[in-house]
């Protein structure tokens, strides 16, 4: 699947729609527009967390993001990126933390599983999986010991990913392409399994 770069500029402001929102309550029941909204409390132990609605982006469901607390940087509200009818949206909790979603449609994740192991660039060691999730690290894949001499870095970072169905729709939420340190994939490994549909 080829995935749009998402460019924000204000430049781009007349040709494309982009939204953001923040996220600020820390309360179980949260109003979003007119639905309310209920945090189920088996979530509660979740406390470097917060939870957040996606249904004023177009996705039925609720995730959990690192607040304050978490050692991250992720003391700034999230914004949600997004085009309007697009298949992509991005999650940014400052500077560290940035997560994507993309809209799969019907396909299983097992077609997630098979693109990864397609690109030849990294070796990919996959750490925890199961049906519907993956944790993995990637290291570059350098050919020969001059080569990795003149690289001098090990170029080693942590991905994840999770697929979940939402109004029978597959969505994954994942890690960006380039990876991220172990200590945000940590918090991002949470996130990425504590996706609920709202119940309406």
């Amino acid at each position: 699947m080829k995935m749009k770069k998402l460019i924000l500029g204000i430049t781009l402001l007349t040709t494309s729609v982009y939204f953001m929102t923040s996220c600020s309550s820390s309360e179980n029941d949260v109003e979003e527009g007119t639905i309310k909204v209920e945090y189920p409390s088996e979530e509660e132990d979740l406390y470097n967390f917060e939870a957040m609605s996606l249904q004023p982006y177009g996705i039925n469901a609720y995730i959990y993001l690192p607040n304050e607390s978490a050692s991250i940087g992720a003391s700034t509200s999230p914004e949600i990126f997004y085009e309007l009818d697009g298949f992509e949206w991005e999650i940014s909790v400052g500077q560290n933390f940035h997560l994507k979603i993309e809209d799969w449609g019907d396909e299983p994740f097992d077609n997630f599983i098979e693109e990864l192991n397609k690109q030849n660039i990294y070796d990919i060691e996959y750490i925890e999986q199961k049906e519907n999730y993956v944790y993995y690290k990637t290291r570059l894949n350098v050919r020969g010991k001059e080569h990795t001499e003149e690289v001098g870095v090990d170029h080693v970072s942590f991905h994840v990913a999770a697929m979940h169905t939402i109004d029978g729709i597959n969505y994954v939420f994942r890690s960006k392409e380039e990876g991220q340190s172990e200590r945000v994939i940590n918090y991002m490994k949470e996130t990425v399994k504590h996706v609920r549909q709202l119940e309406l």
